[in-house]
């Protein structure tokens, strides 16, 4: 299947699906139904295989997936059977807060089957002070003046911007420059990218500002 033509939406749900067969299997389950991970991922059963079956066939009408082998199945689809290079720009609070995170989910990826591929590479800043922190946990900083040349040598991918909104877009321009393909964009900028380039945008103050409405 060539993930040019996989939905977005369909996209976004597969790493729910292997969150939660990672929960059932450390319960102590071997075979998932359609509703059973329908109903632990809040998606109809109907919707998980359609879903899946974008991909192939991998259960059994009647019996189930089997989780150990639709985890394999997902983790391959998602690329995450191979490691997926990534860096931080911007070591703000915000950048080593990531890293924190992600060293501590790929410490207990005997739990978390999806975490343990996710290599954050390098960290750049402009801040020569900032700099002279790191490394933050085993991940090397550099300033920004190398991002072109760390990311075509590392063979990232995948790049997290944590930078101010006027840097954001130049720092987007390099990265792509040297090979990036995919953005996690936490700054409050709208990126320009290439067609083949794909930003997901993480704006919290918007998101908060949105769930005033409810409060």
């Amino acid at each position: 299947m060539n993930d040019q033509k996989v939905p977005d939406v369909v996209v976004k749900r597969l790493p729910m699906y292997l969150r939660a067969l990672d929960n059932l299997e450390n319960a102590g389950l071997s075979i998932v139904s359609s509703k059973e991970l329908g109903d632990v991922t809040g998606t109809s059963p109907t919707q998980v295989r359609k879903d899946l079956t974008i991909f192939g066939g991998f259960g059994k009408q009647g019996v189930g997936y089997k989780i150990a082998t639709l985890k394999k199945q997902l983790l391959t689809i998602l690329k995450l059977d191979q490691d997926v290079k990534i860096a931080i720009v911007g070591l703000g609070r915000m950048g080593k807060a990531i890293i924190h995170y992600n060293a501590y989910k790929r410490d207990s990826a005997q739990r978390n089957s999806g975490y343990k591929n996710l290599v954050i590479e390098a960290g750049f800043d402009i801040d020569e002070e900032v700099l002279k922190q790191g490394p933050f946990d085993s991940v090397p900083a550099y300033h920004v003046n190398m991002l072109k040349d760390v990311i075509i040598k590392s063979g990232i991918k995948i790049a997290v911007l944590t930078v101010p909104a006027e840097a954001a877009q130049k720092m987007a321009d390099i990265c792509i420059e040297a090979g990036v393909k995919a953005f996690l964009n936490f700054s409050p900028a709208t990126l320009i990218v290439p067609e083949n380039v794909k930003v997901s945008n993480a704006d919290v103050t918007v998101s908060l500002q949105s769930l005033a409405f409810y409060a």
